[in-house]
C-alpha cells in the first residue's frame, strides 16, 4: 500500500497554484499571526483551492501560500501585510510562479 500517494512536488504545486505569496519567517516564528492567517483563509477559500509549503532561501525560512486565482492571492497578500507587516522587497508577492 502506498502511504504518500497524495504528496506532490513543489513544481507540481506551483503549476496547480500559480499565484504565490511568500512570507519570510521572523526569528521566533509567526506564532499567533499564523493562526490569524489560517483563519482568514478558512472562511474565504476551500482547502482544495490553495497550497502551502515552506522553503529555505538566502539563509531564511519562507512560508509559501499559493493560489489558483490572482484575486485571492492579492487579497491574502494584503492580509499578510496587515497581520505580519509589509513584504520584504526582495521576495515576489502574489505573482505567478516562474516555470
Amino acid at each position: 500500500m502506498v502511504r504518500y500517494r497524495e504528496l506532490r512536488t513543489i513544481a507540481q504545486l506551483e503549476r496547480e497554484f500559480p499565484y504565490i505569496v511568500e512570507v519570510p519567517i521572523p526569528p521566533g516564528g509567526l506564532g499567533r499571526r499564523l493562526d490569524k492567517l489560517e483563519a482568514w483563509l478558512a472562511i474565504r477559500i476551500e482547502r482544495k483551492d490553495f497550497g502551502r509549503w515552506g522553503r529555505w532561501r538566502d539563509g531564511r525560512d519562507i512560508a509559501v501560500w499559493a493560489f489558483r486565482e490572482p484575486a485571492i492571492a492579492s487579497a491574502f497578500q494584503r492580509q499578510v501585510s496587515t497581520i505580519v507587516g509589509p513584504p520584504v522587497s526582495d521576495l515576489p508577492s502574489a505573482s505567478p510562479a516562474s516555470t
